[in-house]
């Protein structure tokens, strides 16, 4: 598949994204994050949202991105649809704080009449600081269920190249949502905020693995069956 019809691909699979969606990426190689990011504030100027786009560098990438689709970049920066913050200004913010200026831009959001509010956040400036912290603060956004109280789509962006397998792992688990290549997959290992927040949550995450196995097996058993009596109807029929 050639890049600009993977990157129409990826677009596509952006655009069935909406309010309260918490989704994670993991990428690569450059290109395929200026691509996600691009895809993703496209849409939500597109349906008229305030943007905010959270870099640890490469802003002028993804603003070069926007512009060559078309979109008014300078325009939309002075309308206060379009927010980009660069790494400096992300690292003085600490984790938990980042829950209280989510609360804010959809505020302001709401305030301007604009349709919505997004945020798209480039994960690398969160190195050097505690991730098992970083995880928990995640899961905590779905716990307090701020996507869905500020109507605000959510969606975190993580190096493979510059992240442990261990917290790669761990961003999976706390995000309904992932994007895999050019689609949006409902994630099977995501596992819901109460159960990772338990303090004993490491004692039963055995049990949910089994428990989470046990459910696709049924899943699976069901499809099976439905295909079988669709076939035997089908021999009927003929």
């Amino acid at each position: 598949m050639d890049a600009d019809n993977r990157f129409e691909r990826v677009r596509a699979a952006i655009e069935q994204l909406g309010p309260a969606d918490h989704v994670c990426t993991l990428y690569g190689q450059p290109d395929e994050e200026v691509a996600i990011a691009v895809s993703y504030i496209r849409a939500g100027l597109d349906r008229g949202e305030f943007c905010v786009c959270v870099v640890d560098d490469g802003g002028e990438s993804i603003l070069d991105a926007l512009a060559s689709e078309g979109a008014d970049v300078e325009g939309e920066m002075r309308k206060g649809r379009l927010a980009i913050f660069e790494k400096p200004l992300a690292q003085g913010l600490r984790t938990q704080d980042m829950l209280g200026k989510i609360g804010q831009f959809a505020s302001e959001s709401r305030k301007a009449g604009h349709a919505g509010f997004r945020i798209v956040g480039e994960m690398s400036w969160t190195l050097e600081g505690d991730m098992k912290a970083l995880a928990e603060f995640e899961a905590r956004l779905n716990l307090n269920r701020v996507w869905e109280r500020h109507a605000c789509a959510g969606l975190c962006q993580f190096d493979m190249r510059r992240f442990t397998p261990e917290t790669l792992r761990e961003m999976i688990i706390v995000h309904p949502l992932v994007v895999i290549g050019d689609r949006i997959c409902r994630n099977p290992y995501y596992v819901a905020p109460e159960q990772y927040l338990s303090p004993d949550w490491p004692l039963h995450e055995a049990d949910w693995m089994m428990a989470n196995l046990e459910h696709l097996q049924q899943s699976q058993d069901s499809l099976r069956a439905s295909q079988e009596r669709y076939r035997s109807l089908s021999r009927r029929l003929l």
